[in-house]
């Protein structure tokens, strides 16, 4: 199965102390599985965590059969079960752009700098082909899972790491009606044959996820602000996107005469503070374990070249907060930012 996909941000799939020097399958495979989780869970099937000891399926045995693993590490794999396919990359026509974001405060620059090392870093930008190799082992439903699942990640999020920061916003070029249209009824069918448990409502899941697109004019007021400020990082060769998710969602500065700063914004708006920390997270708490990252993305403004940019805002909730109240919320803020222009 060969999928061709075009970035609108650059992607960030990890490498060498941390450094994105290119396109690495373990990092795309770790999104889809991520996201296949939430769709899992979705559907009222259990998804271990791989990364969690207490949760992940211990190791395929033979005498239960697939009753021994989840619905997500029969595809992806586990101990004593291997992945169901092989990924290869194919960098089509990838070019490697200048790392840089524009900020508005003078803290977010160098928390930027030092976090991400700007200085001659580099991204990749422009299309790229995965190459899906079943392994002989349930093809047909190997391959309509992942498309589907890819179909959903690129539609309503992103791929690779650091979503919260606005990479990995993608947009398919292959279309996927050839392979079977099926999938969701498909894992719906399975859902009794794979190891069932009880799903931490912290997990991602579909059922509490939201999803925004916003459609901002190139001549917005604050967009043309936000490209006069601070920059971090070299130049970049065009303005394809707007690396300034940081300042819109966690904190920026006056601009335009709007206070950027998603969790500022719902402070003013009278949100208790647990109700803050539940969706945008805790980074200074005194310990680790009270430590808890943000429910809700930020994407990279992209320029969709046609006189607007597009800002997609997306997460999964915490149990604690209902949706109408969130999804209200995301919008009012973005009605405050950008008007209540386009949708």
């Amino acid at each position: 199965m060969h999928i061709t996909l075009q970035t609108l941000t650059p992607l960030w799939t990890g490498g060498v102390d941390q450094a994105c020097d290119r396109l690495h399958e373990t990092g795309l495979i770790g999104s889809l599985r991520w996201w296949y989780e939430a769709l899992v869970r979705g559907l009222g099937g259990y998804a271990c965590d791989p990364t969690e000891d207490k949760s992940k399926c211990k190791e395929y045995d033979p005498k239960l059969g697939t009753k021994s693993v989840c619905a997500a590490c029969y595809l992806f794999g586990t101990t004593g079960w291997a992945r169901l396919f092989r990924l290869q990359v194919v960098e089509e026509n990838i070019r490697q752009e200048p790392l840089h974001f524009f900020t508005t405060l003078g803290a977010n620059q160098r928390w930027l700098g030092n976090i991400f090392r700007v200085n001659q870093a580099t991204v990749p930008f422009g299309n790229f082909r995965l190459d899906f190799i079943g392994r002989g082992q349930d093809n047909e439903y190997a391959f309509s899972q992942l498309a589907w699942t890819l179909e959903y990640a690129t539609k309503h999020g992103g791929l690779g790491a650091k979503l919260q920061h606005g990479f990995g916003q993608v947009e398919l070029i292959t279309d996927l009606t050839p392979y079977p249209p099926h999938a969701e009824q498909d894992l719906k069918n399975r859902l009794s044959t794979f190891k069932s448990g009880n799903n931490d409502l912290a997990y991602p899941s579909r059922q509490r996820f939201c999803s925004h697109l916003r459609k901002i004019p190139a001549s917005n007021s604050l967009l043309q602000a936000i490209l006069q400020a601070q920059r971090v990082g070299a130049a970049p060769s065009n303005v394809a996107y707007i690396p300034c998710a940081f300042d819109l969602r966690y904190k920026g500065d006056v601009v335009a005469e709007k206070q950027l700063g998603f969790r500022q914004w719902l402070d003013n708006s009278k949100w208790r503070g647990d109700e803050i920390r539940a969706l945008l997270g805790e980074t200074k708490a005194r310990r680790d374990d009270q430590r808890s990252a943000s429910r809700i993305y930020f994407g990279m403004p992209w320029n969709n070249h046609e006189g607007s940019y597009t800002l997609r805002v997306f997460g999964f909730l915490p149990p604690t907060l209902e949706a109408q109240k969130v999804d209200a919320a995301v919008k009012a803020y973005l009605n405050y930012l950008f008007g209540s222009q386009g949708g």
